[in-house]
């Protein structure tokens, strides 16, 4: 839905555009010269060189201004095949007259597909000491090599959109994934001292998964995986940690004996209040709920409960966590938290950004849609972030972001009329 190819007319009409914008500097600045030497008044100048030096100095700036025009962004969209929305214009609600749900607009799909794509072209790297296999690093447009955060967040965008090029073939992004692992194995952040963990492990594994990962080789992974997750402490108290393994374990390894204990960990671990449940940064000391974790909870078991059997319990709590959501999901404010773990008498960090928005808007439609008022806004909130295609995070553009970005969109349009 979301991967809409450009029409033929369209492509015709962004062609011609580029190329009057192409050819039309260099022709105005010689017509304005050729002007200026057959016009100008012999009055004004005491020496003729003058005449062809003012001649040849307005040309110039003719040619200059009129190719700066080209790098203005409605001008570049107009040539590119993207009209995307100006940074930070609000999505609009579209009143239905009949009295239906609204529905959201905004710029057309394929503008979204269109600005991602070049961007993902123009931004993938090659993995030092591995010619040939090419990657993101975490923030679109900085000059470090890949990383596996990146790479696994750019494999999904690949596979999101359907994309095709040569600098995007899934094959070879498997194998750079697979080239980036800790020498311990398993993967990191950058700043995770090569130690392997559990989150950026899943997240890996999970993209590599979807993209026709070797059955052999995701198997010995998805035990790795277990491994590393039962032995860290830290993370097992860590609501981010454990809903992001049981989301992978349920989407590529449902038979793991580790799926049903973590599942059990999110539930027992939820701060109770009535009839409602929520879920907090950490799963000890009944933290406060918040928005962004209680949505994270809420898309995990949804998903262990379709793999597992006997999953009235996940039902229950599922259930529970979204009538605390629908009552406190309004605040969309995003967030972060900050993991640290020994190692030795030094700490690995990882900072997590919550995409609170988009969380939101996939618990929702996880779960059937029960608030459609609240996914609507939603659902504007995660489109109000982009730009030409591309989600910020303040004056970042991290790739990950654009990958829920748009998979948020993608999603929403499948369920309900969105923009054309």
């Amino acid at each position: 839905m979301i991967d809409q190819s450009l029409q033929a007319g369209d492509v015709r009409r962004h062609r011609a555009l580029r190329a009057l914008f192409t050819a039309g500097p260099p022709a105005a600045a010689f017509t304005a010269y050729g002007v200026l030497i057959d016009h100008l008044p012999d009055t004004w100048f005491t020496v003729d060189v003058l005449r062809y030096l003012l001649a040849l100095l307005a040309a110039g700036c003719v040619w200059l201004g009129l190719a700066a025009l080209r790098r203005l962004p409605a001008v570049a969209a107009l040539t590119s095949g993207s009209t995307a929305l100006a940074p930070d214009v609000p999505a609009q609600v579209e009143r239905a007259p009949t009295g239906k749900a609204n529905t959201v607009t905004g710029p057309p799909a394929r503008v979204l597909v269109v600005g991602a794509r070049r961007r993902l072209i123009e931004t993938a790297r090659e993995a030092p000491g591995h010619p040939g296999l090419f990657g993101w690093c975490q923030f679109l447009g900085e000059s470090l090599p890949p990383s596996a955060t990146g790479t696994s967040y750019g494999l999904r965008l690949v596979l999101a959109m359907d994309l095709h090029h040569p600098t995007l073939d899934r094959r070879m992004l498997v194998r750079t994934l697979l080239a980036l692992q800790c020498g311990g194995g398993g993967w990191a952040a950058r700043s995770q001292r090569g130690i392997g963990r559990p989150e950026v492990t899943a997240w890996a594994l999970g993209a590599a998964s979807r993209a026709g990962l070797d059955p052999v080789e995701q198997a010995r992974l998805v035990g790795l995986l277990e491994e590393i997750t039962e032995r860290d402490t830290v993370g097992l108290e860590r609501t981010t940690v454990v809903t992001t393994v049981v989301s992978t374990l349920a989407e590529i390894a449902p038979a793991s004996p580790l799926l049903p204990h973590l599942a059990d960990r999110l539930i027992a671990s939820a701060t109770h209040a009535r009839d409602e449940v929520g879920w907090g940064e950490r799963l000890v000391g009944e933290p406060p709920p918040s928005v962004a974790h209680t949505a994270r909870a809420i898309v995990a078991l949804r998903r262990a409960a379709d793999v597992l059997p006997g999953h009235g319990d996940l039902d229950e709590s599922v259930q529970a966590g979204l009538s605390w959501l629908v009552k406190g999901g309004s605040d969309l404010a995003d967030s972060h938290e900050r993991l640290r773990r020994p190692v030795g008498t030094e700490l690995d960090t990882i900072t997590i950004h919550h995409f609170t928005a988009a969380w939101v808007a996939k618990a929702l439609m996880a779960c059937g849609d029960p608030d459609p008022d609240l996914l609507r806004g939603a659902v504007e909130a995660v489109l109000r972030r982009q730009e030409n295609g591309i989600w910020r995070w303040k004056e970042w553009r991290p790739i990950w972001m654009t990958y829920q970005g748009l998979s948020v969109m993608r999603d929403y349009a499948m369920r309900r009329p969105i923009w054309m």
